[in-house]
């Protein structure tokens, strides 16, 4: 995965692939509702889609600030050569910065078969 924080398909063949997605991140403020999806880059179109399925909102504690809160994300979508999948983030409660501080992206897929 490059250092830009998102995982590119090379292959020629497409694929379909289920996707992971582990973070750990940390609000600015107390009790903020984060906001977390799989979005993917689709190079052929030029487009960006997020993936419905994998949202989730996590809550982080009530108490202290610069809390750490852990993420799984799970999705299936087809890859084609140079898309990408990321997570996007944002905070769903306020204007206060959440910050990523570590991320697993992973992809397993199969071939597409077509006649």
């Amino acid at each position: 995965m490059p250092a830009n924080g998102r995982l590119r398909y090379t292959g020629k063949v497409p694929v379909h692939a289920h996707l992971v997605i582990s973070t750990s991140l940390t609000s600015a403020s107390n009790s903020q509702v984060v906001h977390l999806r799989i979005g993917h880059y689709d190079d052929s179109a030029a487009t960006t889609t997020y993936l419905t399925a994998s949202e989730i909102d996590q809550k982080t504690q009530t108490s202290g600030g610069d809390i750490i809160a852990a993420v799984g994300l799970h999705g299936d979508v087809i890859l084609e050569e140079n898309d990408y999948i990321f997570c996007g983030i944002r905070n769903a409660t306020t204007a206060s910065n959440v910050t990523l501080h570590f991320a697993y992206i992973f992809a397993n897929g199969m071939p597409v078969l077509t006649t």
